[in-house]
């Protein structure tokens, strides 16, 4: 905005913005030709920016959300894997343990029917003798 041929008694904002349309009013019809084209080119421009901010910011909340959902998915898969390990392993012990215990009894059972004293048996199988005798 110009300043200049303004009385400094009028120099608020009110009064700058009349000085400026009444110096606009002035303007011959070629002035007025090139004043309406740069208006009509910074609005233009005000309005691409405008959208181009619009767009940008609904392309980056979309990048977003599937960037989150994405991390979110990742992280959500090695926790349950890593969890799904932990539990695997823990049954597989169990399962383990239960399928070695069968096989002790069997053994032992094989043995006992096989005649073998019943002291060797609970040495070679870690039974008790009470254990051994109820088989």
């Amino acid at each position: 905005m110009r300043q200049w041929g303004i009385p400094a008694l009028f120099s608020d904002l009110i009064f700058e913005s009349a000085f400026e349309k009444a110096e606009i009013a002035k303007y011959n019809d070629e002035e007025h030709k090139l004043y309406e084209a740069s208006l009509k080119t910074l609005r233009d421009n005000f309005s691409a920016y405008q959208c181009a901010t619009e767009e940008g910011k609904a392309e980056g909340k979309a990048e977003g959300k599937a960037d989150g959902k994405a991390e979110g998915k990742a992280e959500g898969l090695a926790e349950g894997k890593a969890e799904g390990l932990v539990e695997g392993e823990q049954i597989g012990l169990v399962k383990g343990k239960k399928e070695n215990e069968q096989i002790v009894w069997n053994v032992a059972k094989n043995l006992k029917d096989s005649g073998m004293p019943i002291e060797k048996i609970s040495e070679l199988t870690g039974l008790t003798e009470k254990e051994i005798n109820e088989l």
